[in-house]
């Protein structure tokens, strides 16, 4: 259920996309969220993968710090991420089939008896 809303956010996300580009060799995401939703939508959305204003304190154990990383950041990071894995997910299927496909041939090849 959980990976269900976290694609559900992402899709959600993904359809206020504004602008796909693409140059000679970079792709170009950018993504609008309404004025009127924009702090409600990313706080949302980061409290969702764990963001938190306050940090430990690598400098002080048992303090916390302000978090160094921005909302905005932690957001692309986690949207890079998914995009990353969604990569690997779907290499791995492809390189799965054709392994399927190979072996099969390749068994369909071998003679038992002369």
């Amino acid at each position: 259920m959980k990976k269900l809303l976290s694609l559900l956010t992402l899709a959600l996300i993904l359809f206020s996309v504004s602008a796909f580009t693409q140059t000679q060799t970079d792709i170009v995401l950018k993504i609008t969220l309404p004025a009127t939703h924009s702090t409600r939508l990313l706080n949302g959305f980061v409290k969702k993968y764990g963001y938190t204003a306050q940090v430990p304190d690598p400098a002080k154990p048992g303090e916390t710090i302000a978090n160094p990383i921005s909302r905005k950041d932690f957001a692309e990071q986690i949207l890079e991420t998914f995009i990353l894995q969604s990569v690997e997910a779907g290499e791995k299927e492809e390189a799965a089939e054709k392994a399927r496909r190979e072996a099969a041939t390749d068994v369909k090849s071998i003679k038992l008896r002369p």
